[in-house]
């Protein structure tokens, strides 16, 4: 007995519904501030999305300590970039924190932001697909020993106060959600960018936010076509950096009573 058609074409309506909702949570448009951010749960794999598969094009791994007049927190970061079937570069990165464990929010690192991804979105108004793997690497070729990692980002953002209009992962707050932190011997999940660009360089610099101050790491990054422009503005990071960290301190009764 055939089912209903009316029945099938309202299953099949609200299954695309879900697809489409899904899918779109994680397309950041520019100029979307850290506050409120957009959702990232509940990330995305292999199995979710075949498109994934790809072959490693560049693989880094850099130490980085912040650079507070005495250091507190530090950590690795992991950067990788792979050729998607498709051709396009995605763009990972993953960080542990190595610090000592104290038990104050000095070592707790809350985001994470990289610089030289604007132009590049995948989506109409230059949309970038902003997600984290829960599956580790998973389809990729070539990507080695693998650490899934444990903490997830809670929400993505381009915030225009980012160098370059880059883009922000963000892991709970010192303040409101402390619990999501990634914490002293801690991984992340690998967090994930994917772009129209075919080439790639290691002109991004990485800023990973804690309660004591901002470290900095060198990273992959689309290519630039105007590079003398980006060169140019690269002293400039460290100052914004700071810039960033001092807006969520102003915000932070904990920041100011330390």
């Amino acid at each position: 007995m055939n089912a209903n058609p009316l029945k099938k074409w309202a299953t099949a309506l609200a299954a695309a519904a879900t697809i489409t909702t899904a899918a779109s949570a994680a397309f950041i448009a520019p100029n979307t501030p850290f506050t409120p951010g957009v959702p990232l749960a509940p990330g995305t794999s292999f199995a979710s999305d075949p498109t994934l598969a790809g072959t490693v094009a560049g693989d880094q791994t850099v130490s980085f300590t912040d650079i507070s007049p005495v250091p507190a927190f530090s950590g690795t970061l992991r950067s990788v970039v792979v050729r998607n079937t498709a051709g396009l570069l995605d763009f990972y990165v993953q960080l542990a924190n190595t610090s000592p464990f104290q038990v104050n929010v000095d070592q707790e690192i809350f985001r994470l932001t990289l610089s030289g991804f604007n132009g590049v979105g995948t989506g109409p108004g230059d949309l970038l697909n902003v997600n984290f793997r829960t599956d580790g690497l998973a389809g990729i070729t070539g990507a080695g020993v693998v650490n899934n990692g444990t903490v997830a980002p809670t929400t993505g953002d381009r915030d225009p106060g980012i160098p370059f209009r880059g883009v922000g992962f963000n892991f709970g707050s010192f303040l409101d959600d402390p619990a999501n932190n990634v914490d002293p011997g801690e991984t992340s999940r690998f967090l994930l960018i994917r772009t129209n660009a075919t080439a790639f360089n290691s002109v991004s610099n990485i800023g990973i936010v804690s309660g004591a101050g901002t470290a900095f790491a060198r990273s992959f990054a689309p290519a630039i076509p105007e590079p003398g422009n980006l060169l140019g503005g690269l002293g400039l990071i460290p100052l914004l950096g700071y810039l960033e960290l001092g807006r969520f301190r102003r915000r932070s009764p904990v920041a100011s009573q330390a």
